[in-house]
């Protein structure tokens, strides 16, 4: 059984404490593409970088950085890590982003790699006018992966969908990488599992119980086989390291404590387990 281990972006910025209203470390791309240069240097496989149109991590005064710009800026700053770019379908028309998407891909050898997500806090894709539900959204994303994957693929691609129509469409040159880049899914709906088990390389999941994880991947491997696919699975995890495991406990109550509460008031180290 092979691993691999991946970083992150901080497109929100950054700092020691969490959830204060403006980021200690502003998300600028010069510092973004040092946290590159860093994992790179420590022996990452591939950074994260995650997409938002408004800052859920801080304040919804705090800036956020387009995921795109700062993908393909640490193309350049990197030689051999993985970018795994986020991008949200509704924006950007999938054969348009199919062209951008085989462009980088030649830029960075290769090095593209793919996580669609529909939606992220409440309201921040229906600020920009996206006013579709939870299910029309993973709707349109099995749309717009299926038409990356079949302009990535084929000489011409016609498709009649229920968000997209391609019409003889055509896209040269293609990704460097044959079949294009991997994507990357995530989710617990009905929806996200059955997007993951139809088009997903890799299944993300957020840290769980040991249980918890193998139930779910179970489940996705079981739907994924009867399409006759098979996938690798990845889990994110915030890790509080120090020496010892009081410490690190220690570490990660500290930090709550100093995260605000709903009313702005610090949170109890008792929220700690």
């Amino acid at each position: 059984m092979s691993f691999e281990f991946n970083w992150h972006i901080p497109c929100a910025g950054d700092g020691h404490w969490m959830c204060t209203r403006m980021p200690e470390r502003l998300p600028h791309t010069e510092y973004l593409t040092q946290v590159a240069r860093a994992a790179e240097y420590a022996g990452f496989d591939r950074v994260l970088v995650p997409c938002a149109f408004s800052n859920g991590n801080y304040s919804l005064a705090a800036p956020y950085v387009d995921s795109w710009t700062v993908g393909t800026a640490g193309m350049g700053a990197i030689k051999n890590l993985e970018l795994l770019i986020v991008h949200r379908p509704g924006f950007v028309n999938p054969g348009v982003f199919a062209q951008m998407c085989a462009t980088a891909d030649d830029y960075s050898n290769g090095r593209l790699a793919l996580n669609i997500v529909t939606a992220g806090a409440p309201g921040d894709m229906e600020q920009f006018g996206d006013l579709l539900d939870h299910d029309a959204r993973y709707r349109r994303a099995v749309e717009f992966v299926d038409i990356l994957k079949c302009l990535w693929t084929q000489e011409k691609t016609n498709f009649e969908g229920e968000f997209y129509r391609m019409i003889d469409a055509g896209l040269q040159p293609k990704p460097v990488r044959p079949g294009g880049p991997p994507f990357f899914l995530a989710g617990a709906s009905e929806a996200a599992v059955d997007m993951a088990a139809r088009q997903a390389d890799v299944y993300m999941m957020s840290a769980s119980t040991v249980a918890d994880i193998a139930a779910r991947i179970k489940g996705v491997r079981c739907r994924a086989e009867a399409r006759g696919r098979s996938l690798r699975y990845c889990v994110a995890a915030i890790l509080f390291a120090r020496e010892t495991e009081e410490a690190g406990r220690a570490l990660a109550a500290e930090r709550v404590t100093r995260a605000p509460g709903p009313e702005g008031r610090a949170v109890s180290a008792s929220a700690v387990t």
